[in-house]
């Protein structure tokens, strides 16, 4: 029961978090509104994350919890042709990102990652893109099944190369204002046909 209640105010802090920085902005934002906004003291929100880069972290790796399920069931059921498999395994991706996160708060979460990435809250980032690329190899094995990748290509290095391309896209995509989703897609995908080319 304790830890439930922990849980769900944990929760509380962070949808009132998400809701004062897309209001605010993150750098218009104080612990003070976001504790306001959930209803809790400021040494509660506190309690719970000590910075408020720690708090905008926390709200990122909370929503990127959700998309684990949407991703397995590509990865149960691929279409064979591998450069549409990552197609929908990075659409999946950007759009479960950019439902809660615009492109300012996920600039300052890879800021707050370099920053803190010695702490708990930063090695959550990495473990997350370890996570992806572990998604990634799974979908290789499941593509090699359906004979549309070779089963003599290495898998883990593969992955990595592809999840390095579509790193480098997201972090353009980030920066660059004008570049839309459909942008990064764009441009990931004339990348997925040169490697995936590669693999068969």
């Amino acid at each position: 029961m304790r830890e439930r209640k922990r849980l769900e105010r944990r929760h509380q802090i962070l949808e009132a978090a998400a809701e004062i920085f897309h209001r605010r902005s993150f750098d218009g934002t104080r612990i003070e509104q976001i504790a306001e906004e959930a209803d809790v003291s400021v040494g509660t929100v506190y309690n719970y994350f000590p910075t408020k880069d720690a708090l905008l972290l926390g709200l990122a790796d909370h929503y990127r919890s959700r998309t684990p399920e949407l991703i397995s069931a590509l990865v149960e059921s691929p279409p064979s042709d591998p450069v549409k498999a990552f197609v929908q395994f990075y659409s999946i991706m950007t759009r479960e990102s950019m439902r809660y996160l615009d492109k300012p708060l996920w600039r300052h979460v890879h800021a707050a990652t370099t920053v803190s990435g010695w702490n708990q809250y930063g090695s959550q980032r990495w473990q997350h893109e370890e996570g992806l690329i572990e998604f990634q190899c799974a979908l290789i094995r499941a593509l090699q099944r359906l004979g549309s990748v070779s089963s003599t290509i290495d898998i883990r290095p593969l992955a990595e190369v592809i999840h390095a391309s579509a790193f480098f896209w997201w972090q353009r995509f980030l920066v660059q204002e004008p570049m839309t989703r459909s942008d990064f897609m764009a441009k990931l995908k004339r990348d997925l046909a040169f490697i995936l080319g590669r693999s068969r």
